[in-house]
């Protein structure tokens, strides 16, 4: 079984990323002879998502360039960093002011995807070379898809079934589920939910927290209330919400299930065949 690791994942980044500068140069005038390659880093380094701009984005982009002598095909590469906030209206704000003044050749990062639709249209307008790294909205690269934008991670809806066999495997019946109230956290945890019914299981309660939660402490509360009454909670929390969810004073968590036994049943080839099954079903 191939394993993917967060090294690995990285240097897909950076490899796609600088194979698709070295594919546009070639129709556009904006790579002219010598002239650098201005690599524009969209992405969170503060907010909710703050993790992901310096550490999954950046650093990959930077472990290439240095091991590069910083050039791509020969030519210098200069990269500008623009910090979205994790804010879909600053995203906007920031990727116009890389485009009109900084004149990027490329953008690399969006990890909202609240923000990544909204800036679809204005990327798709000004054939602006996108790479999204994160954001997972499905539309982005399937009803509303461009030929100027392309993800190097995943799109939601992918992996969703196979979260539904595993449960089944494992025996579970019943799964209550909390989740971010935005795009990309509602996408997957809604289709987990559906296609866990769709095996048989049952949802008693889905509960939805806005993003950049504070305190988990009163959907941690209601949770526990039907802790007798399921085998496991799902959380689909990502970024500092995550944290925050699994950190919460320890007499309010509820028990989230055996960790090793989900590990086991990643090993298992037939369970990773009924859920392209069910996803095929579902798409038919």
């Amino acid at each position: 079984m191939l394993k993917t690791t967060t090294k690995t994942f990285r240097k897909w980044i950076v490899a796609i990323a600088a194979s698709s500068l070295l594919a546009a140069q070639a129709t556009s005038v904006a790579f002219a002879q010598g002239k650098p390659i201005k690599i524009g880093v969209l992405a969170p380094y503060s907010g909710v998502f703050a993790v992901f701009g310096p550490k999954t984005i950046e650093a990959p982009i930077r472990l290439y360039l240095e091991q590069h002598d910083n050039k791509i095909a020969g030519r210098p590469v200069e990269v500008v960093i623009a910090d979205d906030t994790s804010k879909p209206d600053v995203m906007v704000e920031k990727a116009r002011e890389l485009v009109e003044n900084q004149k990027v050749d490329v953008i690399v990062g969006l990890v909202n995807s609240a923000g990544a639709l909204a800036l679809r249209d204005y990327l798709d307008r000004n054939k602006v070379l996108t790479l999204i790294t994160l954001a997972s909205a499905r539309e982005l690269t399937q009803s509303r898809k461009s030929d100027a934008i392309f993800r190097v991670s995943y799109a939601n809806g992918q992996m969703e079934p196979a979260g539904a066999v595993f449960a089944e495997h494992l025996g579970l019946k019943k799964m209550a589920g909390i989740g971010g109230d935005y795009v990309a956290s509602r996408q997957v945890l809604e289709e987990l939910m559906a296609d866990f019914q769709k095996v048989g299981g049952n949802a008693p309660m889905v509960l939805w927290s806005p993003l950049g939660t504070a305190d988990f402490s009163s959907y941690l509360a209601q949770l526990k209330q039907v802790e007798d009454q399921v085998d496991a909670v799902s959380p689909m929390l990502f970024g500092a919400d995550g944290v925050r969810f699994f950190f919460v004073d320890v007499e309010n968590r509820v028990q989230l299930g055996n960790l090793q036994q989900i590990l086991d049943a990643l090993g298992q080839a037939e369970q990773f065949q009924r859920a392209a099954l069910i996803r095929h079903r579902s798409e038919s």
